[in-house]
């Protein structure tokens, strides 16, 4: 019980951190089942030159959407 006392501040930023994390983490999962995309597409994407080279895009699997 000594050692719970004297790091609960610790404890208790590791929880907020860990539940921020999921937050995150659960949010990003959501847009993934809705079809959203974090990111804008091969326009202004550093991969954009190497993403899909010689592919049709519905072939890419930066858009796998389409």
């Amino acid at each position: 019980m000594n050692w719970i006392t004297a790091n609960l501040g610790t404890i208790v930023v590791g929880f907020i951190l860990l539940a921020i994390v999921g937050l995150v983490i659960f949010y990003l999962v959501r847009q993934k089942q809705k079809g959203i995309s974090q990111c804008g597409g091969c326009n202004g994407c550093p991969r954009a030159a190497m993403g899909c080279r010689g592919m049709e895009e519905d072939q890419c699997y930066i858009h796998p959407e389409k």
